[in-house]
């Protein structure tokens, strides 16, 4: 994927036909400007109080020692329906990339009181497909005041214009590792020097494009770092489904290796 599509691609939409949104003028540009977006508060106060409640009841039924996430746990939970973030989350995004924008998966992640493993340099973008051409946008939301020390998303600003970064997997490089990122983008190709700290309070929300890239530090706080994840596709995001479906040559590799790891299990039992 070029660079070139990618700016054609992630053109903002024109300010002044605008009719209604939460977002300013300014946080539209700012958005399109740096490939993310903070806001101070998202979650009401009551859906704040009913995720947290939900989240760490939950949280008591797993082995909760290393990063973790829980996709199935946001599917259906009964007590999250009476909450309204996602209308509010999809009337963002789609002033922020147009009304054809529709919500994907959405998840709570975990990471435990001084885990010592960061969340390495990435891309969203660089786990799908070659054929995902368009928009995806994240919404990662804290349940607890986030910082520097508490493992808080760091970003680099106008990363969002570039390629999809060369990634690899770091699964035999750093024990410990966060299942769901275990790839990362090939140190020495950006100047992590210029990335700025994603400072949240409690139900704030950082929202970003799928290939602004972003990391998060070991969570060196006594609390544990909890979060809800909420994903959106938008313009030509199912143009893979006309093609003939490619992985991006790390997937592929990836892909090989846990067939291998699988047939050696297969073996062994």
């Amino acid at each position: 994927m070029r660079a070139s599509l990618l700016a054609t691609t992630l053109r903002p939409p024109d300010i002044t036909m605008i009719a209604s949104s939460s977002l300013t003028p300014r946080q539209v540009r700012d958005f399109h400007l740096d490939g993310y977006l903070r806001l101070e508060q998202f979650l009401t106060s009551t859906e704040l109080r009913i995720m947290r409640q939900v989240y760490d009841e939950w949280i008591l039924t797993q082995k909760a020692d290393s990063s973790i996430s829980f996709v199935e746990l946001a599917a259906d939970v009964p007590e999250l329906r009476v909450c309204q973030f996602r209308e509010r989350a999809l009337e963002i995004v789609r002033t922020l990339i147009g009304d054809e924008a529709k919500q994907g998966a959405e998840k709570f992640m975990y990471r435990p009181p001084e885990h010592e493993v960061p969340t390495p340099w990435h891309q969203d973008w660089a786990f799908g497909s070659p054929n995902h051409v368009g928009f995806r946008i994240n919404f990662w939301i804290p349940l607890q005041e986030t910082g520097t020390d508490g493992g808080c998303l760091w970003y680099l600003p106008g990363s969002h214009q570039q390629d999809i970064l060369p990634h690899r997997n770091r699964a035999d490089i750093t024990p410990g590792h966060q299942k769901d990122v275990d790839m990362e983008a090939t140190p020495g190709l950006f100047d992590e020097e210029q990335a700025v700290p994603m400072i949240l309070p409690a139900g704030g929300a950082a929202i970003h494009l799928g290939n602004t890239l972003h990391m998060a530090r070991p969570n060196c706080s006594g609390e544990p770092r909890r979060a809800y994840v909420l994903s959106f596709g938008g313009r030509m995001f199912a143009r893979w489904m006309q093609k003939p479906f490619e992985r991006w040559p790390w997937m592929e590799e990836r892909r090989e290796v846990a067939g291998a790891k699988g047939e050696k299990a297969s073996k062994t039992n």
